[in-house]
């Protein structure tokens, strides 16, 4: 499987399974101890605000650590 690193531009690079699986138990492993920084709020843009994109908005709000930062709708009143 090959990846980007987006943020940093870097070429792509292979991650094996056990690479990923040494990954996430050392961040797992930094999460149970408290070690790991409070991550800032992600921030979300919402694409079409009708009933299912109020719902999905409103569970993304409720769960914290989102922040919707944009909306689009065709319709420009649901948009508000």
């Amino acid at each position: 499987m090959k990846t980007t690193d987006r943020l940093f531009g870097s070429a792509p690079r292979a991650i094996d399974r056990r690479g990923f699986l040494a990954g996430t138990a050392a961040m797992a492993a930094a999460a149970a101890s408290g070690q790991m920084p409070v991550a800032p709020k992600i921030r979300l843009g919402l694409l079409g605000c009708g009933g299912r994109g109020r719902w999905i908005g409103r569970l993304f709000l409720e769960n914290g650590g989102y922040e919707i930062t944009a909306v689009a709708d065709y319709f420009e009143d649901r948009a508000r």
